[in-house]
């Protein structure tokens, strides 16, 4: 139930959401708290932005800079930024906050969630201020979604009703 009512919030509120090389996240989010994931990926785009809006993909938007951001890791997008920032952006947290600066590790889902953040707060000044230049998002190829499991003859029908 906790989850759930955290993905209901995001979904009403219609809040801009973000994350790194995350395609993979919102299709286990879809399907775990929405519905079965549909059989192509633009149709899965589109049901996705029905629910979601506004998605800030930190290792898309470095695609589209290829100019600037060479590696495209969450580690490589996070420190080429800082490097663009020259500490034109700076982030102050309470002493009771835990202290994320000093975490040297990915996968931490703490760790990552606070990298991220950090990543499009820089990626967002600098594209604010010109350093880097929005451009169009790079276009993905569209592809069949094959199912790996077997799909029972009720559970067809009620993919098939909704």
């Amino acid at each position: 139930m906790g989850i759930s009512l955290v993905v209901a919030t995001l979904i009403r509120s219609k809040k801009p959401i973000v994350g790194h090389n995350f395609i993979y996240d919102l299709g286990f989010l879809y399907h775990q708290f929405i519905d079965l994931l549909p059989p192509t990926y633009p149709l899965f785009r589109a049901k996705v932005n029905e629910y979601f809006p506004v998605i800030y993909d930190t290792k898309v938007l470095a695609r589209a800079h290829s100019s600037v951001y060479t590696q495209f890791s969450l580690e490589h997008v996070l420190n080429k930024s800082i490097e663009l920032n020259k500490n034109q952006v700076k982030f102050v947290f309470p002493p009771e906050f835990r202290n994320l600066e000093d975490v040297k590790e990915g996968h931490d889902a703490g760790f990552d969630a606070f990298c991220t953040g950090k990543t499009f707060t820089i990626m967002a000044k600098l594209m604010e201020r010109g350093i880097i230049r929005a451009t169009e998002t790079p276009k993905y190829r569209e592809r069949k979604v094959e199912s790996r499991v077997k799909v029972g003859e009720e559970d067809k029908e009620a993919a098939a009703s909704k």
